[in-house]
């Protein structure tokens, strides 16, 4: 029994070390310890509701996609400068248990980042702007420690509008996902400059500083959006929300 309480002890000790040198430890990520030729397998779990109403009826959809994507290294340039091909390998797409047409099965993406994770420039195989990189993950230019904050804006297009979007992100702590060492990162974002349309995210990242990949992540979004039209010259005020939840997970 005294054995075993001392090495209860022990543990305890062992542990309380452990996390005072993970929160001192100094993390700077760098994307471009991404080496050519390197290929990421992902699988994306996207689940959600749809709601939309008027004055006349209410529709609710429930809907999940299931994709796998694969993510190239075509190239990491003296800059620094990562430029990767993301191809969609397989979907699945269902709305209230049926499944139903994928949409971007096939689809090819381009994009270069620096070494923080700034993206340079996104488009797709036909060469039109890709604007999936809105919310890419990037790093400030310093080395960071647990508890540590940063913030940047994304400007949204859709539709011929443009919303701004603040980005507030956090360091707070370190776990294993897989057996691999990550920070973990808690992100969330929001939208309120229009009473109409609103858009709020909270999200939690695995980051595997090692190999500069996202390990795991887990985000949430709300979105609600409003809009007066006119149906058979009566006015009708339709209000549509999206609740959704991304799963994307590195499984090679």
């Amino acid at each position: 029994m005294k054995k075993l309480f001392i090495l209860a002890i022990i543990c305890i000790i062992s542990c309380i070390l452990n996390t005072r040198v993970y929160a001192e430890a100094e993390i700077k990520p760098d994307f471009s310890k991404l080496k050519n030729k390197d290929i990421n397998i992902y699988r994306i779990l996207l689940r959600g509701v749809a709601t939309s109403t008027n004055s006349f009826s209410e529709e609710k959809n429930e809907f999940e996609n299931e994709l796998y994507i694969s993510q190239l290294v075509r190239d990491v340039n003296k800059a620094g400068n990562i430029i990767i091909q993301t191809n969609i390998d397989s979907e699945k797409s269902f709305i209230n248990g049926d499944e139903v047409n994928p949409s971007s099965l096939g689809s090819m993406y381009f994009t270069e980042m620096d070494k923080f994770g700034n993206v340079i420039s996104s488009v797709v195989e036909s060469g039109q702007k890709n604007s999936a990189h809105e919310f890419q993950l990037s790093f400030p230019d310093k080395k960071m420690k647990i508890g540590y904050i940063w913030t940047r804006k994304v400007v949204i297009e859709k539709v011929g509008k443009k919303y701004p979007v603040e980005c507030k992100y956090k360091i707070t702590g370190f776990e294993k996902i897989s057996g691999k060492n990550c920070v973990k990162i808690e992100s969330v974002s929001s939208y309120k400059g229009d009473p109409r349309h609103s858009m709020e995210t909270k999200g939690i990242i695995y980051f595997n500083l090692k190999r500069s990949i996202i390990e795991k992540s887990v985000v949430s979004s709300f979105i609600k959006s409003e809009a007066t039209v006119q149906i058979g010259g009566i006015e009708s005020k339709n209000k549509y929300s999206v609740f959704l939840t991304v799963t994307t997970e590195h499984i090679e």
